[in-house]
């Protein structure tokens, strides 16, 4: 082995006191850099004690920070019975409050009783912001019967809907990115490929019940119930009208269930004994013109 140079040595020791000095100083600046950090202590002039350091107040702790509330997402839902003199009129009345009130009929169905009176259920759609007002409408077509009123709140539901339809969509793009890419193997492929079915089947779900959603939320929803006023029997009165025509009536009364009787058994009569009848008739028939026949023909 060669000896090494003064030279050599010289430098080598240089290269090693500079390198020390360096962390030295680096520790020397990073003391300097905590002490000045830290609060300089308060000193007391007339005791020449250092004084406590202050507690910060309370103002001075930062408040924890608040979840964001949700927006309210309201369906509101009514339902009247209103008794009225004219089903139809009434019915007519109701598609003008839908109209006026931004709305339109979403359903409709009436008919007649046994007895005559006509009776409807109107279901319209209405805005939200009016549907007080058209249920106070509502009221006015007669005499109320009864109502109620409904109000749900599905913010949480539509949030939690939206989060849903996010990751679905979020995952139906990284299978697409699967599928257009080169590297992928014949077996990822077609495992991307059967994973993309299923979450475009989910997300059109997701996206059904979302449109039910606004849809609801959007236009609020009332059942109105009219009907013409129905006369009240009362079981066991006597029927109105003059005493001294009681046994005429009665007598009446007597002769249409004696008549609904007889046409009852004459109707009887005709289906059972009819074809009957028929067949007897023309065996008679027969047997007649065979006796003519026999009568006719010479000896």
């Amino acid at each position: 082995m060669m000896p090494m140079s003064r030279t050599t040595v010289a430098v080598s020791l240089l290269v090693l006191a500079t390198a020390c000095s360096r962390q030295n100083d680096q520790h020397a600046l990073m003391r300097q850099a905590q002490v000045a950090a830290e609060p300089a202590p308060i000193a007391d002039a007339r005791a020449g004690a250092v004084a406590p350091r202050p507690v910060p107040s309370a103002s001075a702790i930062p408040s924890p920070v608040t979840a964001t509330p949700l927006p309210r997402r309201l369906i509101r839902t009514g339902t009247i019975s209103v008794q009225v003199e004219d089903a139809s009129l009434a019915v007519r009345q109701i598609e003008d409050i839908a109209e006026t009130h931004a709305g339109y009929v979403s359903a409709l169905q009436g008919g007649f009783d046994a007895q005559g009176h006509g009776r409807s259920i109107v279901t319209i759609r209405v805005d939200p912001a009016q549907f007080l007002r058209a249920m106070k409408e509502l009221r006015a077509l007669g005499t109320l019967e009864s109502d109620s009123v409904s109000t749900e709140d599905v913010g949480a539901q539509y949030a939690d809907l939206e989060a849903r339809l996010k990751t679905k969509q979020a995952v139906a793009v990284r299978m697409r990115e699967i599928l257009a890419g080169n590297t992928a193997s014949l077996q990822d492929i077609f495992e991307a490929e059967r994973q993309l079915t299923a979450v475009l089947e989910q997300l059109e779900q997701l996206e059904a019940q979302r449109r039910h959603f606004d849809e609801q939320v959007g236009l609020s929803t009332i059942t109105a119930s009219v009907h013409e006023p129905v006369p009240v029997l009362i079981a066991g009165a006597p029927p109105a009208g003059p005493a001294f025509l009681a046994p005429a009536r009665e007598a009446l009364r007597v002769g249409r269930e004696h008549l609904s009787a007889l046409v009852g058994v004459a109707t009887y009569l005709a289906v059972v004994g009819g074809p009957w009848s028929l067949l007897a008739l023309a065996i008679i028939l027969v047997a007649r013109r065979m006796g003519a026949r026999g009568a006719a023909t010479p000896a």
